[in-house]
């Protein structure tokens, strides 16, 4: 960003350089014709091509204006102006003289370095067609050497199994063709997803490049029209649940007719409409954070409320659900305080969807154990002990705590009592009840206790919440995306994302960023309003590997007026009117198209998004194509980081096909002769998620 003046104004705009991994540093000082250059230059080698367009893109959206402001000496005409008379006026002439010339000469400069800027920018766009074109190429080519291997290793998997059902076993040279034949289909497969990846990775660093040029004032101000149209014509060929470019509209629509079983809707960028388009600068493609929900028909949302509620009734579990759970827990708590002999006060205290206002009647209760000192009672509440993170002197290690807890537990006649995970970094004990309630106890993982309690602040904050995350959750289960050991997302990502959806949708936000509003909170402001103070009181607790971790967040039940809290909470989200259903197929929406997950973290303790750049400076994120949600607490924990490329792709298309089937647009046959649109979105996926690389 170059400067106003200053002697800081002759530094350039910062240059990312990509190191052996793609993860983008800065470089300070670099003169921007050089930033540009080195870019430029590494678009040359197709090892560098996908970082180097990356690169691009960080460069062009760290731009705020391409004049460079010329260091002017005016000190001395200053103090000889002082002298007065004539001399003062034409010192004055002089000086105006000079602005002028200065002015033209910044003039001339924007236009020079524009027109050098945007060479780059469409060199880059025929550089990665040229390398996307020879990849998919290769693809193509190898397409029927990879069916025949998988033939043959599907004649030798056959062979393979009909020995075994004869209890019989492979002999060495049948084994041998067998294992040849598996390798030779798994190389064929690898190379093929290779080059599928690269082609990907092109396409969404090239489309964050038209974005960023497309959205840059500085930059789009200076383009020719007929660059403006190539450039959002472009873009308007990007498919983001492929991830590549089509060659005309034809072929985009063709994929999503034939291949997502979908109405192909394009919406183009038009000038004249404000909500694309405003003064110079293309809004239309920059969908974040700037999400705005689409009017959809009455009979089309009469129809999804129907049927939702009709769901929601079996979904949502009955009023006494919690405190079942919790007599059941305190009276267990009470066993363990009377029969140990350790030298601090047990609390057991559930978490997770037991806790935090999302969970079923078939969910599991997840225990925490925490252990406070003996003067716990000098405390307001354990709430409080636990916010403070008040320690034991000399608490029993977690493997004694287990093997104490495991002898109380027999006692109290539960089954089915596993201590094998006594030794893991949070040590878990498992156990069922004796009405058959299947148990989670950890030891002093006092950090999801309060994750629970920011969930259950946003789950009461308005109903609309709740009642889309029973619908997703439903949806996620049933399409058999929510199974972490099968490489897909866990219920507690889903949750993190539709927090997130609600905390951006427009005209205005349902729900505001709790962890960005202070204490003195006024009930209004959200976002780029806010003076973004620190928190009159933070609220320190340890990790589970001890790092101290901030969970401060307003309308903590521990603190302050609780009720007087939730209300301005409850009145913000008042002033989106917005339906449930409205709500629920713009997140499915905004997931399927509009997201772009190589550039953006999903993090809901701030307004503003979070770069993967940025996680990978901070933490050492991997830069890769996937969902990355931040934890809200423990900021250095990847939520999803057991997500792997094929599910990451089976969970993207079953968002799409959710917004098709809620908008009326899927022309998948079985959808299609299902009379009732919830039962047609939990409809059972015909093939297993995933695939064999």
């Amino acid at each position: 960003e170059q400067g106003d003046g200053s002697d800081e104004a002759h530094e350039a705009v910062k240059l990312p350089l990509a190191r052996s991994a793609p993860v983008v540093v800065e470089v300070q000082g670099a003169a921007l014709y050089e930033a540009i250059e080195f870019v430029e230059n590494n678009l040359d080698d197709d090892k560098r091509m996908s970082n180097a367009t990356s690169q691009l893109a960080t460069l062009i959206g760290q731009i705020k204006t391409l004049r460079r402001p010329l260091l002017q000496d005016l000190k001395g005409n200053s103090q000889n102006g002082r002298r007065g008379g004539g001399r003062d006026r034409n010192n004055r002439n002089q000086h105006r003289r000079h602005n002028q010339s200065d002015k033209r000469v910044e003039m001339s400069q924007e236009s020079e370095l524009a027109a050098f800027l945007c060479r780059v920018v469409f060199t880059c766009m025929k550089k990665v067609n040229t390398r996307c074109l020879k990849l998919m190429d290769k693809v193509d080519s190898n397409a029927k050497k990879a069916t025949g291997k998988r033939d043959a290793f599907k004649a030798v998997e056959e062979h393979r199994k009909r020995v075994v059902e004869t209890d019989g076993e492979l002999d060495d040279e049948d084994f041998a063709k067998w294992k040849e034949a598996k390798n030779a289909m798994i190389l064929v497969d690898r190379s093929i997803s290779g080059w599928k990846r690269e082609c990907t990775s092109l396409a969404s660093a090239l489309r964050a490049v038209i974005d960023e040029t497309l959205n840059c004032e500085a930059v789009f101000q200076n383009l020719k029209t007929y660059e403006r149209d190539m450039l959002i014509e472009t873009m308007q060929r990007f498919c983001p649940i492929s991830g590549i470019f089509y060659s005309t509209l034809v072929d985009l629509e063709l994929f999503y007719t034939r291949e997502m079983k979908m109405a192909f809707t394009n919406t183009p960028l038009d000038l004249n409409d404000p909500n694309s388009y405003n003064g110079t600068i293309v809004k239309g493609f920059r969908m974040v954070p700037n999400v705005r929900l689409k009017k959809l028909a009455p009979a089309t949302l009469g129809k999804i409320a129907a049927s939702a509620g009709a769901l929601l009734k079996v979904l949502v579990p009955p009023a006494d659900f919690a405190k079942k759970r919790f007599q059941f827990l305190e009276s267990v708590e009470n066993a363990i305080n009377q029969q140990v002999t350790w030298n601090c006060v047990a609390k057991l205290v559930p978490f997770g969807s037991s806790a935090n206002n999302f969970g079923s009647a078939s969910s599991d209760l997840d225990i925490c154990l925490v252990l406070l000192p003996k003067e716990v009672l000098r405390y307001q509440s354990w709430q409080q002990a636990l916010a403070e993170d008040a320690k034991v002197e000399n608490p029993p290690t977690a493997v004694q705590a287990v093997d104490d807890l495991v002898e109380i537990l027999k006692k109290l006649n539960m089954d089915d009592v596993d201590d094998q995970r006594k030794t893991a970094r949070i040590p878990i004990l498992k156990f069922t009840n004796p009405e058959g309630l299947e148990c989670d106890m950890c030891i002093n993982n006092r950090l999801a206790i309060r994750n629970t309690m920011l969930l259950y602040t946003y789950s009461m904050i308005d109903p609309r919440v709740r009642e889309i995350a029973y619908i997703v959750k439903a949806w996620a289960k049933e399409r058999h995306i929510n199974n972490p050991a099968m490489h897909t997302l866990p219920s507690y990502a889903y949750l993190l994302m539709i927090i997130k959806y609600l905390q951006i949708v427009r005209p205005h936000p349902i729900l505001p960023v709790l962890q960005e509003l202070s204490a003195s909170w006024d009930g209004q402001s959200y976002g780029n309003q806010l003076n973004h103070q620190q928190p009159t009181r933070p609220v320190i607790v340890s990790g589970p590997d001890g790092k101290k971790c901030d969970t401060y967040f307003y309308g903590d039940p521990t603190f302050g007026d609780y009720e007087s809290s939730l209300a301005k909470l409850q009145q913000f989200a008042r002033w989106n009117s917005a339906s449930t259903w409205e709500l629920l197929i713009g997140f499915f929406e905004f997931y399927a198209f509009q997201l772009d997950y190589r550039r953006f973290v999903i993090s809901i303790r701030s307004y503003d998004w979070v770069t993967k750049e940025q996680k990978a400076a901070e933490d050492s994120w991997k830069m890769h194509l996937r969902f990355a949600i931040e934890d809200p607490f423990e900021t250095s924990y990847d939520v999803v980081h057991m997500l792997r490329d094929s599910g990451f792709n089976d969970i993207r298309k079953e968002f799409a096909r959710a917004y098709a089937i809620l908008t009326d647009r899927s022309l998948d046959e079985d959808v299609c002769g299902c009379n009732d649109v919830m039962e047609a979105l939990l409809m059972e996926p015909q093939e297993e998620k995933g695939n064999f690389v």
